[in-house]
């Protein structure tokens, strides 16, 4: 992946964790922007989910740069992008540093994580397309 893989980013189950945030909204300070998400990690640490869930060790992050990366999606121009927005949230941080933005729990709530290891669990990821990755070096 493009950048470090330890920045975190949210993992948001919008049935589920949006509706946490309606009460802080309310109740919080003028000229706060609450993050909903039930659960906030790096891509190592969803892979290292990842790699438990489908029994395969884990070897570690591999930081790649930018045009190699792009190679592995096939829609023109959507793997740079993707790419660009991975090194955004390493350099900035998700929320690009902008100090208005505050997690529930900076606000007194909590949302229940959301249960990434379920889903994980529950995702078809051998049904997934994935030879055009074999002939990328």
């Amino acid at each position: 992946m493009v950048g470090s893989g330890l920045e975190s980013f949210p993992h948001i189950y919008t049935d589920r964790d949006c509706g946490y945030v309606v009460r802080p909204a309310i109740q919080s300070p003028r000229g706060k922007n609450i993050f909903a998400a039930g659960r906030i990690m790096s891509w190592t640490e969803h892979l290292q989910i990842w790699c438990e869930v489908n029994n395969v060790p884990f070897g570690g992050f591999d930081e790649i740069p930018l045009e190699k990366y792009e190679k592995f999606i096939p829609v023109p121009d959507l793997g740079r992008k993707i790419g660009e927005i991975m090194l955004f949230i390493n350099e900035f941080g998700y929320c690009g540093g902008d100090p208005s933005v505050v997690l529930l729990r900076d606000v007194g709530y909590t949302a229940p994580a959301i249960l990434i290891l379920l889903i994980t669990i529950l995702s078809a990821w051998s049904s997934l397309p994935f030879d055009h990755l074999r002939s990328i070096g």
